[in-house]
């Protein structure tokens, strides 16, 4: 019997399991040889297996079967061959009918004597569902990306992906280079040709370097998706949908149409579909659905905002009313009430939390000093037992000991060393950050007309918003949650900080001891 040995590894995710193309193949050849197996010839193919007709070589190798040149296959296992119901169904009518006589894989063999169509089918079943689940997973993993405000791929040109967060952030090199570009072209004074031109020439703007791609000067093309990708309005388009994205934006809504309008048939002119503030953030707090609005119009012309379940779980009959968006935004505007401070304690605070930072970096610095100092002694001492080694002060047993011995005591200051790096007291920006936001909040929300701004308030104070009986539940982020506990007692103490007869210091007070202790982890 002449048999064809076939290796498949496709770059795709589904494959990642698998063995390399060279494993493959040195397992099967170590098979036939025990086998004492012909192999006629040797495919490669380095293509996914989820759609049919997309293999050269595999259909290569299903008309050679057809054509009588080969009467059985080598591979590692069934999914090598087929990931789809097209291709599955051509190999086990092969294999029912005869004509292919047998596959071996790497722990069975399958042939027509032993065929057993129930059992065969559920094999290739198996492949091909794990491929349906795997672009599900996929998806949703999207979906609930994009609802969350991040866009799924690489970063364009004047962001970063923030690999540990999985997010996108500003490229400090690039994004300001980039707004200048959308205004050099706002101005209508430049063409795209001549943007171009100054960008690579005289600014030497070059592409973010990566593994295999980047470092190289802006093409036409890139500059003109630049100009046309919404994306730089703050939006996510994905499917012919919008989402709200949670990056900073270079350009705002109006910019990014009238750059639109400029391009002409060169751009992709944005769809004229209501914006909502807080859409893709809300669950149903009785169903779990999200959250959607719509806008209404009465009898006399009058515009209504209304939030409202999608119900979009048919197992589940939810019964929960619409609310109007004035009354949405006055509880949003009492939650953020409850967490205001004034301006003598947000000053007063950020001063307390900045010594005691101070205080707390100077002494982690010593502890940090001494484990080094530690570190270097115990290196020296590994020198000096090599040179009474080659010295013969000591025994070539009296050294190994003594190495061991000193090995264990560098293992231990790495830990250490390690421990402290990861435990350096680099809270002080986002304290400062959550007293600032505690006192700015409520102001800017109550002022603001921007749908982005009020979006990016509700995400900062807290996580898991849900909408239940026409009431809104936020879980407040802990320093937030501490302040709105003790703001009470620290509205009354401020108080007390109005012109007496006895001069009082702030530090007298301690009003913030409860947020003072949070901070400081006690």
């Amino acid at each position: 019997m002449k048999y064809i040995l076939y290796a498949r590894k496709s770059t795709e995710s589904e494959d990642r399991q698998i063995q390399s193309i060279d494993d493959q193949k040195r397992t099967l050849l170590n098979i036939a040889q025990e086998r004492n197996i012909t192999i006629v010839e040797i495919l490669e193919e380095s293509k996914s297996a989820k759609t049919p007709r997309g293999r050269i070589v595999f259909n290569r190798m299903i008309e050679m079967i057809e054509n009588n040149q080969i009467d059985g296959i080598l591979c590692w296992d069934l999914s090598r061959l087929a990931r789809n119901p097209e291709d599955d169904g051509k190999i086990k009518w092969l294999l029912q009918s005869g004509v292919l006589k047998s596959i071996i894989t790497y722990t069975k063999e399958y042939t027509p004597e032993n065929y057993n169509a129930l059992v065969t089918s559920v094999e290739f079943g198996l492949t091909n569902q794990y491929i349906i689940d795997l672009s599900r997973n996929v998806k949703r993993g999207i979906e609930s990306k994009l609802l969350k405000g991040w866009k799924s791929g690489l970063a364009p040109v004047g962001y970063l992906n923030d690999l540990e967060f999985k997010t996108i952030i500003k490229d400090p090199e690039r994004f300001d280079l980039v707004r200048k570009m959308f205004d050099m072209f706002l101005s209508r004074k430049y063409t795209v040709s001549q943007i171009l031109d100054i960008v690579n020439n005289d600014w030497h703007f070059r592409t973010k370097q990566r593994r295999n791609s980047g470092g190289k000067p802006l093409s036409r093309s890139v500059l003109y998706k630049i100009f046309s990708n919404i994306f730089y309005a703050g939006i996510i388009k994905f499917n012919g949908k919008e989402y709200q994205g949670k990056h900073e934006p270079i350009i705002t809504l109006q910019e990014y149409d009238t750059i639109q309008s400029i391009l002409g048939t060169k751009g992709n002119p944005r769809s004229k579909t209501k914006q909502f503030a807080y859409t893709g953030i809300i669950r149903c707090g009785e169903c779990g659905s999200m959250v959607t609005a719509e806008e209404k119009i009465n009898r006399f012309g009058s515009h209504y905002t209304y939030y409202h379940c999608t119900k979009r779980k048919k197992d589940i009959k939810c019964s929960q009313p619409s609310i109007e968006i004035k009354d949405l935004e006055n509880q949003l505007t009492n939650i953020l009430s409850n967490i205001t401070i004034i301006d003598e304690f947000k000053d007063w605070a950020i001063e307390v939390l900045k010594e005691q930072n101070q205080k707390e970096q100077s002494s982690q610095y010593n502890i940090e000093s001494n484990v080094e100092i530690q570190y270097k002694n115990i290196k020296t001492k590994m020198d000096n037992l090599t040179n009474a080694l080659l010295d013969n002060l000591i025994s070539s047993e009296e050294f190994r000991i003594k190495k061991e011995e000193l090995k264990s005591e560098l293992l231990r200051l790495e830990e250490k060393m390690h421990r402290i790096g990861n435990t350096k007291i680099n809270w002080m920006d986002t304290a400062e950050k959550v007293f600032i936001f505690a006192h700015e909040a409520k102001r800017k929300f109550d002022t603001t007309k921007d749908l982005t701004e009020k979006r990016i308030i509700l995400h900062a104070l807290g996580s898991n918003p849900i909408l239940k009986d026409k009431k809104l539940y936020i879980d407040i982020i802990k320093p937030l949650k501490i302040i709105e506990d003790g703001l009470t007692k620290i509205n009354k103490n401020f108080e007390m900080l109005e012109p007496t007869e006895k001069t009082l210091s702030k530090r007298d007070y301690m009003i913030s001891e409860p947020v003072r202790l949070t901070w400081l982890g006690d």
